[in-house]
């Protein structure tokens, strides 16, 4: 009975905590994310106007993007939730390629939390890289009000 009661006052406190951890990988397009504090249903490779990809060959001269869908647990202040993303593209080698950007919600005021439950980080697929080339495409998400909620998602580009 008191192994039962420990587990069941386990359980219980687990439950009401707020805290979030988790992996997925997609296979068809190989990419992977890892989460936590938030809560998050999915991460999708998509095209310029936002269709899901379903494979990681990618065309030159393209635009895609890594959209978050679902992410929700920021921490708000004053009503309002304050995300912070980056979109860095690497070579084999893990050399920087193009447009970093340090954040890309730097200058917002601010979102609802239903207006950040989806978050989009695109790039534009072009010199100096090259057709034929592998590329590495990663984004970095974290809540400005809470440092422990993060998310990193990754994904192998093949330019054809």
């Amino acid at each position: 009975m008191k192994i039962f009661f420990s587990v069941a006052l386990f359980s219980f406190l687990i439950a009401g905590c707020n805290f979030s951890v988790g992996t997925k990988k997609d296979f068809a397009t190989g990419l992977s994310f890892d989460y936590k504090g938030f809560r998050v249903d999915n991460v999708v490779l998509v095209d310029s106007i936002n269709q899901k990809l379903s494979s990681n060959q990618i065309p030159f001269n393209s635009r895609i993007g890594l959209m978050v869908d679902g992410i929700s647990n920021f921490t708000a202040k004053d009503g309002l939730v304050y995300p912070g993303m980056t979109v860095e593209i690497f070579d084999k080698q893990g050399n920087p390629v193009v447009g970093q950007s340090p954040d890309l919600f730097a200058q917002n005021a601010g979102f609802t939390a239903k207006e950040a439950s989806v978050l989009l980080g695109s790039a534009m697929l072009h010199a100096p890289m090259q057709a034929g080339g592998t590329y590495v495409v990663k984004t970095h998400v974290w809540d400005k009000n809470n440092p422990g909620n993060l998310l990193d998602a990754e994904v192998e580009l093949l330019l054809k």
